[in-house]
């Protein structure tokens, strides 16, 4: 994920009229990578994964038998 000065070094070069194409050479992030991230209208936010599930109750549940 671009940290938000990325996204709004992105946002500015395309305002002074870069193409997407030299955006990329210049900030070595994929095409499709910049193009994402100029169709969002605000500064993208990360998402909190979800915790996998404890293993430790199966594991006492077997030791048992």
């Amino acid at each position: 994920m671009l940290e938000n000065e990325e996204w709004f070094m992105i946002r500015d070069l395309y305002t002074q009229g870069f193409s997407i194409r030299a955006i990329s050479k210049k900030t070595g992030f994929d095409r499709r990578t910049i193009s994402k991230y100029l169709n969002n209208t605000s500064l993208p936010e990360s998402k909190k994964r979800a915790k996998k599930a404890s293993n430790r109750s199966f594991l006492f549940g077997c030791l048992e038998l």
